[in-house]
């Protein structure tokens, strides 16, 4: 199995998720207005997304339906083949 990347600071993490997002983005043929109006958010807070703040957590969700990818990849950039097992915890979602 490939190895992770190593991010020395919060600020490389940030760069590469700012950049995944991008290619995710474009690769889906859409463009950041469009995104922005999907996620009720103003153009200009969802390209700072794409440049170097991180995508608020309850924005992902939302996010990844419409670019049609896991939040395992967005996060990680990682393919669905490697995410680990999904374990239910004990005494939830029963």
């Amino acid at each position: 199995m490939p190895s992770s990347p190593t991010f020395h600071t919060d600020y490389e993490y940030a760069k590469s998720v700012c950049a995944r997002l991008r290619v995710f983005r474009k690769g889906a043929g859409f463009t950041t207005p469009v995104v922005a109006k999907h996620l009720n958010i103003p153009t200009s807070s969802y390209e700072l997304y794409e440049e170097y703040e991180l995508v608020p957590h309850q924005l992902i969700p939302s996010l990844c339906e419409l670019l049609n990818i896991s939040t395992w990849h967005f996060l990680t950039g990682k393919s669905d083949e490697l995410s680990p097992p999904f374990r239910q915890a004990k005494g939830t979602m029963e």
